[in-house]
């Protein structure tokens, strides 16, 4: 019985700049405020470095989702595609400095897309998406919601 070739999990040229407040209301309560504030830097290019580059912090306060701040460590997968809307995802590890009563956790890892949907005064806002996972499995932080105040910019389409 042949086990084949494992996937390969190559990145694609892209690049993502910026930050700002995502809102998800229904993610609120007494001690969550339903916000994530993010700040990201990071490209590849495969023609002049041989694996993803840059940084994203995440800053959590929302119900059903560890409070504490995500802060990557490596990018593993880097994609992006799309014109009109481009999105990119990323994936690689990260850490998660918890507030204080939150459960601390260790080995975690994270799936990030972000789609730039070219906010104006009348636009569509941007749209982050995040799940954060720690080293037994166990969801530490997850959301979908739009940017309601900053910018992300998406670039260097690889497809």
């Amino acid at each position: 019985m042949s086990l084949g070739t494992p996937d390969l999990h190559l990145s694609t040229k892209s690049a993502v700049k910026g930050g700002g407040k995502i809102e998800i209301l229904s993610r609120a309560d007494a001690t969550h405020n339903g916000t994530a504030g993010i700040e990201i830097s990071a490209a590849f290019d495969p023609a002049a470095g041989a694996y993803p580059a840059g940084t994203f912090t995440l800053k959590v306060s929302w119900v059903d989702s560890a409070k504490g701040a995500v802060q990557s460590t490596t990018i593993e997968q880097m994609n992006s595609w799309g014109r009109q809307t481009p999105t990119v995802v990323l994936t690689g590890r990260c850490t998660f400095e918890a507030e204080p009563g939150e459960v601390k956790a260790e080995g975690c890892r994270y799936w990030l897309l972000i789609a730039n949907n070219r906010q104006t005064d009348k636009g569509t806002p941007d749209v982050v998406s995040v799940l954060v996972f720690d080293r037994t499995g166990a969801r530490l932080v997850y959301g979908t919601g739009p940017l309601v105040s900053g910018d992300i910019n998406v670039g260097a389409f690889g497809n």
